[in-house]
């Protein structure tokens, strides 16, 4: 809840960044994190003090450490309009995710046949790993990133770590190309 006394007291601060650590909360784990998504309301009219909010509210990177706890909230009437693949940016990010995952899942595959039909290709098996990385990577940011805080980020940003990091892997792969 938010009285006068909040308003006057802390709104400034918080604008001139002087309290400290601070995070957003939004109820990601409702509707994602899109304003037309939001579940949590202002229970108010929206202009009178105190607002009472209503709704979960999920804090996101930094959160239990924050000094200020920005929520997104909807003031308005209902906000569930079109669904998410209604939106042009969407349709063309979920394009891109998976050409993405297409390249990398086929040229992954190419490089095992190639090995185990005899080839040696240790370049080209870790410009492979590096794709397949880079994709996972790019992919699971944007799903967290459509649908809210509640993905978990951990794993595909260790898929480029773990065997090699991608540095060392691109390094190997010009080495064994002869550059």
């Amino acid at each position: 809840m938010s009285t006068a006394e909040h308003v006057e007291t802390r709104s400034p601060h918080v604008r001139a960044a002087e309290l400290g650590l601070r995070c957003l909360g939004f109820d990601a784990e409702v509707g994602g994190s899109g304003g037309d998504l939001l579940d949590t309301v202002v229970l108010a009219d929206g202009t009178a003090l105190p607002h009472v909010v209503n709704g979960a509210t999920t804090s996101n990177t930094s959160g239990t450490r924050a000094d200020v706890v920005t929520t997104a909230v909807r003031t308005g009437g209902p906000g569930h309009g079109r669904p998410l693949l209604a939106r042009q940016s969407v349709r063309h990010t979920r394009v891109e995710m998976r050409a993405r995952i297409e390249l990398a899942r086929a040229f992954t595959r190419d490089r095992a046949v190639r090995v185990h039909d005899g080839a040696e290709d240790l370049g080209g098996v870790c410009a492979a790993k590096n794709t397949a990385g880079a994709a996972a990577d790019f992919v699971v940011d944007k799903a967290v990133q459509r649908h809210g805080g509640m993905g978990s980020v951990r794993d595909a940003r260790i898929l480029p770590i773990g065997g090699g990091a991608t540095e060392v892997m691109t390094d190997l792969a010009a080495t064994r190309w002869g550059w």
